[in-house]
């Protein structure tokens, strides 16, 4: 029986390279239904040479018919541009593959041979010596003792983890139904001053909070709101995903517009859009560009003569952001940015850019990223302006929700 029905799947897939690929719409189905698919690869060019389907399958499309149609980690790990998780490259010849979304297991590629290895109950991997024992009973050769947490392929975007690099945005896809829960702080006293050790480096000051929540409504768009205690700011704004860095994308792309209003979004109200562009080179390094461009950004209220309002005969601000992160390992990364105003009005008091550093650590789902910044404000309106002569510390905390 068994011969018979692979026999019958042998003559379906026969048959399904004369019909368009649209007859067969449950095998795209499972490739769509993936937790770990790359949202950037779909339709028919997903197995088919020919876009529009039918016709010759390309490589994936081969290798999913000779799997009965099922995907596996194994399967996953062959198609590295189809998929989107975590790859650790241990040395030259070995690389892990963190391509079962439950994490229950890992495949360990060694010098292109690829085999599956059980992950221990905690989902991390730690203590490898010199081999790791695989299915089957045998041992692969592993580099030096290691410890790796995966990290969820939507949590990062290259050696930035999290959503920001500090301030900025990163250029981070998010796929539908996705939710990601932002905490910020900012303390105000400077971290290099003589007194600061007595006011514990600053933590000992009152702080800037910001929350926020973004939730992906299409695997291409999604919606943020952020609410500051810094003037009682509410952002609100919208993030479209123009392209993911992969294997038929360069660059991972970003457009974001917005508006922010102060006093709980009843005064002071400062449009904005912004394109982000990020390039990563594996885990190990990323660098972005945003350039912005905020409306209303001077307070025609202010109080301060016009020697402490820099560029007054404007009322926006137009600004380049630059960042950059290096991965330490594949769930540390350092990171920096570096927001440069080149037009329109730069500010009350100082007429300084924004500079700030971090460094980020991450669990499966979660990024905590310790901070120091000369900008308080992390709305986007604000911080675009708002640099100071000195260095605060704070922190970020980005949990995704699902």
């Amino acid at each position: 029986m068994m011969q018979i029905g692979r026999s019958i799947l042998f003559l379906t897939l026969l048959a399904a390279g004369a019909v368009p690929a649209a007859a067969f719409p449950a095998f795209l189905q499972i490739f769509q239904g993936d937790p770990l698919r790359n949202p950037t690869v779909d339709g028919c060019v997903v197995c088919h040479v020919n876009p529009d389907g039918g016709g010759p399958r390309n490589e994936f499309g081969l290798a999913f018919a000779d799997n009965e149609m099922t995907i596996t980690p194994l399967l996953r790990s062959q198609f590295s541009d189809r998929f989107a998780y975590s790859r650790v490259p241990l040395g030259s010849t070995t690389i892990l593959h963190f391509s079962d979304p439950d994490n229950a297991a890992l495949v360990v590629e060694v010098e292109g041979l690829r085999y599956l290895a059980d992950l221990p109950s905690s989902g991390v991997v730690s203590g490898l010596g010199s081999a790791v024992e695989v299915q089957g009973g045998a041992e692969v050769p592993v580099a030096a003792a290691i410890s790796v947490s995966p990290v969820d392929a939507f949590t990062s975007e290259g050696a930035f983890l999290g959503p920001r690099i500090v301030n900025l945005p990163n250029g981070k896809g998010m796929e539908r139904g996705g939710v990601e829960f932002l905490i910020g702080h900012r303390f105000t006293f400077p971290v290099f001053d003589r007194d600061s050790p007595k006011q514990l480096f600053g933590f000992d000051s009152p702080a800037s909070v910001t929350f926020g929540v973004q939730v992906g409504l299409t695997d291409w768009m999604s919606v943020s709101a952020m609410r500051s205690n810094l003037d009682r700011t509410i952002e609100l704004s919208s993030q479209f995903q123009l392209s993911r860095q992969s294997s038929e994308a360069p660059l991972s792309t970003q457009f974001r517009i917005g508006i922010e209003g102060r006093n709980n979004f009843k005064e002071r109200f400062a449009p904005f859009v912004q394109f982000v562009a990020t390039r990563s080179f594996g885990n190990r390094f990323s660098l972005s560009l945003a350039p912005s461009i905020a409306f209303n950004t001077r307070n025609d209220d202010s109080f301060l003569p016009p020697q402490f309002l820099f560029g007054e005969e404007f009322d926006y601000t137009a600004a380049i952001g630059i960042g950059a992160g290096i991965g330490l390992t594949p769930s540390v990364s350092v990171v920096g940015e570096y927001v440069p105003r080149v037009k329109g009005f730069t500010g009350e008091i100082f007429d300084r850019p924004a500079v700030s550093v971090g460094i980020q650590k991450a669990t499966f789902r979660h990024t905590f990223e310790f901070v120091l910044s000369t900008a308080r404000p992390l709305t986007t309106a604000q911080y675009t302006v708002n640099g100071s002569d000195s260095f605060k510390v704070g922190f970020n905390i980005y949990r995704r929700l699902r």
